[in-house]
Protein backbone atom coordinates (compact mmCIF):
# COMPACT_ATOMS: atom_id res chain seq x y z
CA UNK A 1 0.00 0.00 0.00
CA UNK A 2 1.14 3.51 -0.82
CA UNK A 3 -0.88 5.08 2.02
CA UNK A 4 1.04 7.34 4.44
CA UNK A 5 4.21 7.04 2.34
CA UNK A 6 5.65 10.56 1.84
CA UNK A 7 6.92 11.11 -1.70
CA UNK A 8 9.12 14.12 -2.37
CA UNK A 9 8.88 15.70 -5.82
CA UNK A 10 10.29 18.80 -7.51
CA UNK A 11 7.93 21.14 -9.32
CA UNK A 12 8.76 22.76 -12.65
CA UNK A 13 9.41 26.09 -10.90
CA UNK A 14 12.02 24.50 -8.61
CA UNK A 15 10.00 24.04 -5.42
CA UNK A 16 10.23 20.86 -3.36
CA UNK A 17 6.92 19.43 -2.12
CA UNK A 18 5.83 16.22 -0.43
CA UNK A 19 2.82 14.18 -1.59
CA UNK A 20 0.99 11.96 0.90
CA UNK A 21 -1.99 9.74 0.08
CA UNK A 22 -4.30 8.82 2.95
CA UNK A 23 -7.53 7.07 2.07
CA UNK A 24 -9.28 9.21 -0.54
CA UNK A 25 -7.45 12.39 0.47
CA UNK A 26 -4.21 13.58 -1.14
CA UNK A 27 -2.12 15.89 1.00
CA UNK A 28 0.66 18.01 -0.43
CA UNK A 29 3.09 19.73 1.92
CA UNK A 30 5.30 22.62 0.91
CA UNK A 31 8.12 23.89 3.11
CA UNK A 32 10.44 26.84 2.75
CA UNK A 33 12.88 28.67 4.99
CA UNK A 34 10.16 30.61 6.85
CA UNK A 35 6.86 28.71 6.54
CA UNK A 36 5.13 25.40 5.95
CA UNK A 37 1.78 24.77 4.31
CA UNK A 38 -0.28 21.59 4.19
CA UNK A 39 -3.25 21.15 1.85
CA UNK A 40 -5.76 18.26 2.00
CA UNK A 41 -7.48 17.60 -1.34
CA UNK A 42 -10.35 15.13 -1.93
CA UNK A 43 -9.53 12.81 -4.81
CA UNK A 44 -12.64 13.74 -6.80
CA UNK A 45 -11.20 17.25 -7.24
CA UNK A 46 -7.96 16.02 -8.85
CA UNK A 47 -7.40 15.73 -12.58
CA UNK A 48 -4.19 13.94 -13.60
CA UNK A 49 -2.26 14.50 -16.84
CA UNK A 50 1.03 12.87 -17.85
CA UNK A 51 3.17 15.01 -20.15
CA UNK A 52 6.62 15.15 -21.72
CA UNK A 53 8.59 18.39 -21.51
CA UNK A 54 12.15 19.64 -21.88
CA UNK A 55 13.76 20.63 -18.60
CA UNK A 56 14.91 24.25 -18.87
CA UNK A 57 17.28 23.81 -15.92
CA UNK A 58 19.39 21.51 -18.10
CA UNK A 59 19.74 24.22 -20.75
CA UNK A 60 20.78 26.78 -18.13
CA UNK A 61 23.31 24.30 -16.73
CA UNK A 62 24.63 23.72 -20.27
CA UNK A 63 25.10 27.44 -20.94
CA UNK A 64 26.77 27.98 -17.57
CA UNK A 65 29.31 25.27 -18.42
CA UNK A 66 31.34 27.99 -20.19
CA UNK A 67 31.70 29.66 -16.77
CA UNK A 68 32.07 26.94 -14.16
CA UNK A 69 34.30 24.59 -16.19
CA UNK A 70 36.94 27.31 -16.97
CA UNK A 71 36.60 28.42 -13.33
CA UNK A 72 37.42 24.89 -12.20
CA UNK A 73 40.53 24.79 -14.42
CA UNK A 74 41.56 28.24 -13.20
CA UNK A 75 41.43 27.00 -9.60
CA UNK A 76 43.65 24.06 -10.55
CA UNK A 77 46.04 26.45 -12.32
CA UNK A 78 46.22 28.59 -9.16
CA UNK A 79 47.06 25.49 -7.11
CA UNK A 80 49.83 24.65 -9.59
CA UNK A 81 51.20 28.17 -9.18
CA UNK A 82 51.54 27.54 -5.44
CA UNK A 83 54.10 24.83 -6.17
CA UNK A 84 55.68 26.46 -9.22
CA UNK A 85 56.12 30.18 -8.63
CA UNK A 86 56.78 30.95 -12.28
CA UNK A 87 55.07 28.29 -14.43
CA UNK A 88 55.89 28.46 -18.10
CA UNK A 89 53.48 29.97 -20.61
CA UNK A 90 53.20 26.52 -22.17
CA UNK A 91 51.49 25.20 -19.00
CA UNK A 92 49.00 28.09 -19.12
CA UNK A 93 48.26 27.27 -22.75
CA UNK A 94 47.55 23.64 -21.79
CA UNK A 95 45.08 24.73 -19.12
CA UNK A 96 43.35 27.18 -21.50
CA UNK A 97 43.05 24.51 -24.19
CA UNK A 98 41.75 21.94 -21.70
CA UNK A 99 39.19 24.45 -20.36
CA UNK A 100 37.90 25.18 -23.89
CA UNK A 101 37.66 21.49 -24.81
CA UNK A 102 35.98 20.37 -21.60
CA UNK A 103 33.60 23.36 -21.64
CA UNK A 104 32.54 22.50 -25.18
CA UNK A 105 32.12 18.80 -24.40
CA UNK A 106 30.16 19.57 -21.21
CA UNK A 107 27.91 22.00 -23.08
CA UNK A 108 27.31 19.47 -25.86
CA UNK A 109 26.47 16.66 -23.41
CA UNK A 110 24.11 18.82 -21.35
CA UNK A 111 22.47 20.29 -24.46
CA UNK A 112 21.74 16.80 -25.78
CA UNK A 113 20.43 15.95 -22.31
CA UNK A 114 18.19 19.03 -22.55
CA UNK A 115 16.78 17.91 -25.93
CA UNK A 116 15.57 14.67 -24.34
CA UNK A 117 12.06 15.29 -23.05
CA UNK A 118 11.45 14.37 -19.43
CA UNK A 119 8.27 12.93 -17.99
CA UNK A 120 6.27 15.24 -15.78
CA UNK A 121 2.88 14.94 -14.13
CA UNK A 122 0.28 17.68 -13.81
CA UNK A 123 -2.27 17.57 -10.98
CA UNK A 124 -5.07 20.07 -11.50
CA UNK A 125 -7.40 20.82 -8.59
CA UNK A 126 -10.94 21.64 -9.64
CA UNK A 127 -12.75 24.70 -8.26
CA UNK A 128 -9.39 26.43 -7.75
CA UNK A 129 -6.48 27.76 -9.76
CA UNK A 130 -4.05 25.37 -8.06
CA UNK A 131 -1.85 23.21 -10.26
CA UNK A 132 0.96 20.90 -9.16
CA UNK A 133 3.31 20.25 -12.07
CA UNK A 134 6.32 18.12 -11.11
CA UNK A 135 9.11 16.09 -12.72
CA UNK A 136 9.38 12.31 -12.53
CA UNK A 137 12.96 11.36 -11.68
CA UNK A 138 14.45 7.89 -11.74
CA UNK A 139 14.94 7.69 -7.98
CA UNK A 140 11.24 8.22 -7.21
CA UNK A 141 9.71 7.04 -10.50
CA UNK A 142 8.29 3.78 -9.11
CA UNK A 143 6.70 5.42 -6.07
CA UNK A 144 5.19 8.21 -8.16
CA UNK A 145 3.68 5.76 -10.64
CA UNK A 146 2.29 3.66 -7.77
CA UNK A 147 0.79 6.81 -6.26
CA UNK A 148 -0.81 7.94 -9.53
CA UNK A 149 -2.16 4.46 -10.29
CA UNK A 150 -3.60 4.19 -6.78
CA UNK A 151 -5.26 7.61 -7.09
CA UNK A 152 -6.85 6.61 -10.40
CA UNK A 153 -8.12 3.31 -8.94
CA UNK A 154 -9.62 5.06 -5.93
CA UNK A 155 -11.19 7.75 -8.10
CA UNK A 156 -12.99 5.00 -10.04
CA UNK A 157 -14.28 3.51 -6.77
CA UNK A 158 -15.37 6.77 -5.14
CA UNK A 159 -19.08 6.08 -5.61
CA UNK A 160 -18.72 2.87 -3.61
CA UNK A 161 -16.53 4.10 -0.73
CA UNK A 162 -17.14 7.85 -0.34
CA UNK A 163 -19.89 8.48 2.23
CA UNK A 164 -20.68 11.86 0.64
CA UNK A 165 -19.31 14.08 -2.13
CA UNK A 166 -16.82 16.77 -1.18
CA UNK A 167 -15.75 19.80 -3.20
CA UNK A 168 -13.62 21.76 -0.73
CA UNK A 169 -9.97 21.64 0.35
CA UNK A 170 -8.46 22.46 3.74
CA UNK A 171 -5.26 24.43 4.22
CA UNK A 172 -2.93 24.66 7.22
CA UNK A 173 -0.27 27.36 7.22
CA UNK A 174 2.50 27.80 9.78
CA UNK A 175 5.01 30.63 9.84
CA UNK A 176 8.35 31.14 11.60
CA UNK A 177 8.28 34.92 12.15
CA UNK A 178 11.83 35.38 13.45
CA UNK A 179 13.31 33.89 10.25
CA UNK A 180 11.36 36.31 8.08
CA UNK A 181 12.44 39.22 10.27
CA UNK A 182 16.13 38.29 10.01
CA UNK A 183 16.05 37.94 6.22
CA UNK A 184 14.04 41.16 5.81
CA UNK A 185 16.46 43.07 8.02
CA UNK A 186 19.48 41.73 6.14
CA UNK A 187 17.97 42.80 2.81
CA UNK A 188 17.26 46.28 4.16
CA UNK A 189 20.81 46.50 5.58
CA UNK A 190 22.51 46.06 2.19
CA UNK A 191 21.80 49.63 0.94
CA UNK A 192 23.37 51.13 4.07
CA UNK A 193 26.51 49.03 3.48
CA UNK A 194 26.70 49.91 -0.22
CA UNK A 195 26.09 53.64 0.23
CA UNK A 196 27.88 53.78 3.64
CA UNK A 197 24.97 55.67 5.15
CA UNK A 198 24.16 54.91 8.80
CA UNK A 199 20.67 56.41 8.59
CA UNK A 200 19.63 53.71 6.14
CA UNK A 201 19.95 51.20 9.01
CA UNK A 202 16.88 52.67 10.70
CA UNK A 203 14.37 50.82 8.43
CA UNK A 204 16.26 47.60 9.18
CA UNK A 205 15.68 48.11 12.90
CA UNK A 206 11.90 48.46 12.54
CA UNK A 207 11.15 44.69 12.16
CA UNK A 208 13.36 43.89 15.16
CA UNK A 209 11.67 46.56 17.28
CA UNK A 210 8.25 45.24 16.31
CA UNK A 211 9.24 41.64 17.09
CA UNK A 212 10.70 42.76 20.43
CA UNK A 213 7.48 44.60 21.23
CA UNK A 214 5.37 41.49 20.50
CA UNK A 215 7.75 39.37 22.60
CA UNK A 216 7.44 41.78 25.53
CA UNK A 217 3.65 41.64 25.28
CA UNK A 218 3.81 37.84 25.43
CA UNK A 219 5.91 38.04 28.60
CA UNK A 220 2.89 39.54 30.34
CA UNK A 221 1.09 36.19 29.91
CA UNK A 222 1.61 33.45 32.53
CA UNK A 223 4.43 31.01 31.75
CA UNK A 224 2.08 28.03 31.21
CA UNK A 225 0.18 29.93 28.52
CA UNK A 226 3.41 30.94 26.78
CA UNK A 227 4.58 27.32 26.91
CA UNK A 228 1.30 26.14 25.41
CA UNK A 229 1.66 28.47 22.43
CA UNK A 230 5.31 27.47 21.99
CA UNK A 231 4.33 23.79 21.84
CA UNK A 232 1.59 24.68 19.36
CA UNK A 233 4.10 26.49 17.13
CA UNK A 234 6.29 23.37 17.27
CA UNK A 235 3.26 21.26 16.24
CA UNK A 236 3.47 19.16 19.40
CA UNK A 237 -0.30 18.92 19.62
CA UNK A 238 -0.68 16.44 22.48
CA UNK A 239 1.78 18.23 24.79
CA UNK A 240 0.19 21.56 23.92
CA UNK A 241 -3.28 20.20 24.74
CA UNK A 242 -2.08 18.98 28.15
CA UNK A 243 -0.55 22.38 28.88
CA UNK A 244 -3.77 24.14 27.84
CA UNK A 245 -5.76 21.93 30.23
CA UNK A 246 -3.40 23.00 33.05
CA UNK A 247 -3.86 26.64 32.10
CA UNK A 248 -7.66 26.34 32.04
CA UNK A 249 -7.62 25.13 35.64
CA UNK A 250 -6.08 28.47 36.63
CA UNK A 251 -7.94 30.59 34.05
CA UNK A 252 -11.28 28.82 33.40
CA UNK A 253 -12.85 31.88 31.74
CA UNK A 254 -9.99 32.65 29.32
CA UNK A 255 -11.82 32.40 25.98
CA UNK A 256 -8.63 32.44 23.85
CA UNK A 257 -7.40 29.32 25.64
CA UNK A 258 -10.68 27.53 24.97
CA UNK A 259 -10.44 28.42 21.28
CA UNK A 260 -6.88 27.08 21.24
CA UNK A 261 -8.09 23.89 22.90
CA UNK A 262 -10.75 23.46 20.18
CA UNK A 263 -8.07 23.88 17.53
CA UNK A 264 -5.89 21.26 19.22
CA UNK A 265 -8.81 18.86 19.55
CA UNK A 266 -9.39 19.08 15.81
CA UNK A 267 -5.73 18.31 15.12
CA UNK A 268 -5.94 15.34 17.51
CA UNK A 269 -9.16 14.17 15.77
CA UNK A 270 -11.18 14.60 18.97
CA UNK A 271 -14.19 16.08 17.18
CA UNK A 272 -16.91 15.28 19.73
CA UNK A 273 -15.11 17.06 22.57
CA UNK A 274 -14.42 20.00 20.25
CA UNK A 275 -18.14 20.29 19.46
CA UNK A 276 -19.05 20.06 23.16
CA UNK A 277 -16.57 22.75 24.15
CA UNK A 278 -17.76 25.00 21.35
CA UNK A 279 -21.37 24.55 22.55
CA UNK A 280 -20.29 25.72 26.03
CA UNK A 281 -18.82 28.99 24.77
CA UNK A 282 -21.03 29.72 21.74
CA UNK A 283 -22.84 32.54 23.56
CA UNK A 284 -19.53 34.31 24.14
CA UNK A 285 -18.48 34.25 20.48
CA UNK A 286 -19.29 36.47 17.55
CA UNK A 287 -21.79 34.79 15.20
CA UNK A 288 -19.36 34.87 12.24
CA UNK A 289 -16.56 33.31 14.31
CA UNK A 290 -18.96 30.67 15.64
CA UNK A 291 -20.09 29.69 12.14
CA UNK A 292 -16.48 29.58 10.93
CA UNK A 293 -15.46 27.18 13.72
CA UNK A 294 -18.55 25.02 13.20
CA UNK A 295 -17.78 24.79 9.49
CA UNK A 296 -14.13 23.95 10.27
CA UNK A 297 -15.19 21.10 12.57
CA UNK A 298 -17.51 19.64 9.92
CA UNK A 299 -14.87 19.84 7.16
CA UNK A 300 -12.07 18.36 9.28
CA UNK A 301 -14.36 15.54 10.44
CA UNK A 302 -15.16 14.70 6.82
CA UNK A 303 -11.49 14.88 5.83
CA UNK A 304 -10.53 12.53 8.67
CA UNK A 305 -13.28 10.02 7.81
CA UNK A 306 -12.02 9.94 4.22
CA UNK A 307 -8.41 9.47 5.36
CA UNK A 308 -9.36 6.25 7.15
CA UNK A 309 -10.86 4.62 4.03
CA UNK A 310 -8.74 1.77 2.56
CA UNK A 311 -6.84 1.34 5.84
Amino acid sequence: MIDNVPIKVHTLDGKSITLLLRGIILTYIEKNWAAESSVDVPLELIKISTLKKRNGNRLILALLSFIYVPGFFYIIYCVVKLFYKNPSFHIAEIFIFAAIVFSSLTFLALFIYFLIKQENILLEIKNSNTKIDFWVHKKNKNNIHKLINEILIRQNNLDDVAPFPMDIITIDYFETPWKKIIILSLLITFPSIIFENFWLLIPAAVPFIYYLYISLLKLRCPKNIRDAYKLYDKKQWLQAAKRVDECLQDFPDFIELKLLKIDLMLRLYNFNDAENLLAEIENELDSNLLQTIQHEIIIRKRIHSRQKIFK
